[in-house]
Formats: C-alpha cells, sequence, structure tokens
C-alpha cells in the first residue's frame, strides 16, 4: 500500500528536523496535510482503526 502525497516529501526533509523551532513547522504542515486528505474521502483505508 502507498499514500500519495508527494508534498509530504518536500515538507519533511533531513534538514527540518535540526532545529526544534522546524520541527514544529514540518509537524504542523504534516498534520494539515493529512487532515485536508481525511476531509476529501480519499485514502479511506489509511485512517481506519486496524484490527487485530
Amino acid at each position: 500500500y502507498g499514500l500519495e502525497l508527494e508534498s509530504l516529501k518536500s515538507v519533511v526533509t533531513v534538514d527540518s528536523f535540526k532545529e526544534p523551532s522546524q520541527r514544529e513547522d514540518a509537524k504542523k504542515a504534516v498534520k494539515k496535510l493529512f487532515e485536508e486528505r481525511y476531509n476529501s474521502g480519499k485514502n479511506k483505508w489509511f485512517f481506519t482503526k486496524l484490527r487485530f
């Protein structure tokens, strides 16, 4: 399975984890991308609870 978010690759880089402020900004950007994906209804399998 794959989740196609090309913009995610541009937000999360090795340099974004060097400073805490950049890390926080990256987390907020990733959260925003996932929320947009969830609200649009795409990739419903990704957001469902795993059954074990």
